[in-house]
């Protein structure tokens, strides 16, 4: 009777490791599991802008990345009002961009979808930065150090470049900037966290400024998606 007990409750036992152990083989690390907190940003309608970005060479239309930016429930109310209050102006593009730029409680993902080089991808985010600088939402200083940091922040590319499926994620809370680099696989392979109001207009405003193109594709989703 005994061996039969010991023999039932190691069946039960080693049957619910094996449940356990199939749940974890078959829910592996998701691309949704964020390293830094998310709980805070709002989940309603203005909460989120996204899109997807695409170049053209020749007669080629090529997909490049993804480009997703959500939003905490005051920005997010912010852009509702504005909608609401300029929905038949001309300018309300441009209010939205400016009021997503102020935005203090933000989320920035892009996810890459063909491999890119690394220089020529420190040479774009260098041309953000200006067009930021030309609109006036940083100053002269701020724009010459980050675009002397560029290369430094992207070094640890140079033997890879950028992969299909890697992202850079950004953070925003308040006038702190946290930001991600991980691989397809989920490896972090930088982290770097600042507190400093003109990163976090720099980040912002290198997707919202007037010339920058992913600002009108990003104000339309507001509305599509």
């Amino acid at each position: 009777m005994g061996d039969a007990l010991r023999t039932r409750r190691y069946l039960l036992a080693r049957g619910v490791f094996l449940v356990l152990l199939l749940a974890m083989v078959a829910v592996p690390a998701s691309a949704e599991e964020l390293p830094f907190e998310t709980a805070s940003l709002y989940e309603g309608d203005f909460s989120g802008m996204s899109m997807l970005y695409r170049r053209s060479a020749l007669f080629l239309r090529f997909d490049v990345m993804t480009l997703d930016v959500r939003f905490g429930p005051e920005d997010a109310n912010r852009l509702r009002e504005v909608a609401a209050a300029d929905a038949e102006s001309a300018r309300l593009e441009h209010r939205l961009a400016e009021t997503a730029i102020e935005a203090t409680n933000a989320f920035v993902r892009l996810r890459f979808l063909r491999e890119i080089d690394v220089d020529r991808f420190v040479d774009e985010a260098r041309k953000s930065t200006r067009r930021v600088y030309e609109a006036g939402i940083i100053e002269h200083d701020v724009y010459v150090d980050i675009s002397r940091e560029l290369p430094g922040w992207y070094g640890f590319l140079e033997d890879r470049n950028i992969q299909p499926g890697d992202e850079l994620l950004y953070r925003v809370q308040g006038d702190t900037l946290h930001s991600v680099y991980r691989s397809s696989t989920g490896r972090i392979l930088q982290e770097q966290v600042r507190v400093s109001a003109a990163h976090r207009l720099s980040l912002l405003g290198s997707y919202f400024a007037p010339k920058s193109e992913f600002r009108r594709g990003l104000i339309r989703s507001l509305f599509t998606d």
